[in-house]
């Protein structure tokens, strides 16, 4: 994308100097395209400038931008779930603790304490923000709670530096970040799909999913 903008317009032949496959390029210009940051015409648009400035993946900036232009805007609760997802992939571990083979029953009854029939997302959200409410009251008993409900707290906290972080790009922006009491949990995941079309499938008529786009098959819902 910064190439694109920078005026590189063949980017399969850019003289890179550790050359990436041209498979992998291919793919990133289609990623591009698909998220609405290229036109048809193969030239950044506005919208792929404004993606371009956020410190995130094209998928995510894409999600970002889509929750403040949606018609219930949920930047706060999405900047939430992107600092959990970017703080987890960070340090190659997720903020829920990898329990030992003998407390996995009792960690996966722990975790419905956050489970939302909504998916991953929101459960992330409802963990993080919880969270933060144990926090605000000091660290007497933040230890104790992420004992309890298994949180990898050296994680949280690097999720809270990420919050921090995409508030501050928000405000630059002049993004709107406004924390709302019940979050619109339909309006976050349109914002998230919005970012990750390319990972939606269709149900078969056997119970498999075929991809939109890779038309790979799937025995498993969880495509996104």
């Amino acid at each position: 994308m910064t190439l694109k903008i920078q005026g590189h317009d063949d980017i399969l032949n850019f003289p890179f100097l550790d050359r990436p496959k041209r498979e992998s390029v291919l793919r990133s210009l289609e990623v591009l395209y698909l998220l609405g940051a290229l036109g048809r015409d193969g030239k950044p648009t506005e919208l792929g400038r404004e993606m371009n400035l956020l410190p995130l993946s094209p998928e995510l900036a894409k999600v970002l931008l889509s929750a403040s232009r949606g018609e219930s805007s949920c930047v706060a609760e999405v900047i939430d779930i992107i600092a959990c997802m970017s703080a987890s992939s960070a340090s190659s571990n997720a903020i829920f603790l990898t329990p030992k083979a003998e407390e996995r029953e009792e960690s996966w009854e722990n975790r419905k304490h956050f489970a939302s029939s909504y998916g991953d997302h929101i459960t992330l959200l409802q963990a993080f923000r919880e969270y933060l409410s144990v926090t605000k009251a000091g660290n007497v008993g933040v230890k104790e709670w992420c004992s309890k409900w298994g949180i990898n707290r050296r994680v949280m906290k690097n999720v809270v530096e990420i919050q921090k972080q995409l508030i501050s790009y928000c405000q630059r922006s002049s993004i709107a970040v406004n924390v709302v009491e019940v979050p619109d949990k339909d309006a976050i995941l349109k914002a998230f799909l919005s970012g990750y079309i390319m990972n939606t499938a269709f149900l078969q008529l056997d119970g498999s999913y075929r991809t939109s786009f890779s038309h790979h098959v799937r025995f498993s819902p969880y495509v996104i």
